[in-house]
């Protein structure tokens, strides 16, 4: 079994404190943020069985668990970045069958979720990047396979207005 280890050390490299998430058969932690009331928030994946889901969790700044949110899209859902702020973002990839889709998921700082954008694509396309500009609009960097014969990729920026 792999679990999430997350961690948070003072300025001097001390431990205040640890976690160690072995919930399902395979955990991974893929990013970390800090949102604008200074909890942290994870984004990765977490599985049991051959199927991986998109997994997201609200730390309180002292790492208990604010709140968890699952993405199961019926298929293999891996999260890759979060952004953090009066709002929180993430993005990966959800595959069924044999391409990936961008995943885009947006949480209110309750945990609620406010929207999830799933654009369909004939080739494999994930989402790697996520940030919030100064005006609250959502960027996005993603990976796109554009010749999976030839392994061709194309960078994608995306920017998603409130």
């Amino acid at each position: 079994m792999v679990g999430r280890f997350s961690a948070k050390l003072d300025g001097a490299g001390n431990e205040l404190w640890r976690r160690v998430d072995t919930t399902g058969s395979i955990s991974d932690l893929q990013d970390v943020a800090v949102d604008s009331n200074d909890n942290i928030v994870i984004v990765g994946s977490r599985g049991v069985g051959p199927n991986l889901d998109l997994l997201v969790q609200r730390l309180t700044p002292i790492g208990a668990t604010h709140w968890e949110q699952v993405y199961d899209g019926g298929g293999t859902d891996s999260g890759f970045a979060v952004a953090a702020g009066d709002t929180i973002a993430v993005t990966g990839s959800t595959r069924v069958g044999a391409n990936g889709d961008l995943l885009v998921q947006v949480f209110a700082q309750n945990g609620t979720l406010l929207s999830t954008q799933k654009p369909e694509s004939a080739v494999d396309v994930r989402g790697e990047a996520a940030a919030f500009d100064l005006q609250g609009n959502l960027l996005i960097g993603a990976t796109g396979v554009y010749s999976p014969a030839e392994g061709g990729l194309n960078g994608l920026l995306l920017k998603y207005v409130p």
